[in-house]
């Protein structure tokens, strides 16, 4: 599946977040881990196997740093199940990585679903806006 769009949500007081419906099509759990940018990443359970073969073949010159890389990312990663409402359950040291309050957004990115607070998103988007202005001619979208 490949997941576009953006979408505007309230985290409430029990860290649930409704889950868009064009994004829970035929998906019954995702799984949740810590991005880059402080957002979260949302993989299907396909997507997430494919992740995970790319752990199996890694191979850093410097294991050190592929450990810490391995126990940062998948110690933080945990499945989540849609509940019968669509929504899932931040967690916690998540909610905190990407500096969640209320106002949420979530996007489609392609092979995984970001979730951002409203404020850091907009920081991002600010930079993202110019970036696509200045590569459209170069991709002739």
């Amino acid at each position: 599946m490949i997941f576009t769009g953006i979408f505007y949500y309230i985290l409430d007081s029990k860290n649930r977040l409704f889950i868009p419906s064009k994004f829970r099509k035929n998906i019954k759990v995702f799984f949740i881990a810590p991005g880059i940018d402080n957002c979260i990443y949302l993989y299907s359970p396909q997507h997430w196997n494919q992740i995970l073969s790319k752990f199996d073949n890694l191979n850093l010159k410097n294991k050190y740093q592929e450990r810490a890389f391995k126990r940062a990312f998948l110690g933080n990663t945990t499945e989540v199940k849609i509940d019968k409402f669509g929504r899932i359950i931040i967690p916690t040291p998540l909610k905190i990585h990407a500096g969640m309050k209320k106002e949420v957004v979530i996007v489609g990115v392609f092979n995984r679903i970001e979730i951002w607070s409203k404020q850091n998103w907009d920081k991002y988007y600010d930079y993202a806006k110019n970036v696509v202005e200045k590569l459209s001619d170069d991709l002739e979208i």
